[in-house]
């Protein structure tokens, strides 16, 4: 947390997340029955079918810089909560 909030993530990092998200619709899409459910999952949760090509699509314009901003204002060490099983 603190290196993303100091540092940012590297170019590597972010196109790693961004192919992930790319992958995980085609993946999905594969089958009827994958394509059914996040069609579903999109409808129930979002309220759009069609979330997850939009989602997919929206990670891609992220930058490094973005990422950076959001952890410094969202992610604060004062605000950490961590659990062990």
């Amino acid at each position: 947390v603190e290196r993303v909030r100091g540092e940012g993530i590297s170019g590597e990092e972010l196109a790693r997340a961004q192919r992930h998200a790319a992958a995980r619709v085609v993946y999905a899409a594969q089958t009827a029955e994958g394509l059914a459910r996040e069609m579903a999952h999109g409808l129930i949760a979002m309220h759009d079918p069609d979330y997850q090509h939009r989602y997919a699509d929206a990670v891609q314009l992220v930058t490094r810089e973005q990422v950076q901003q959001a952890a410094q204002k969202f992610l604060s060490p004062d605000r950490e909560v961590s659990s062990s099983l």
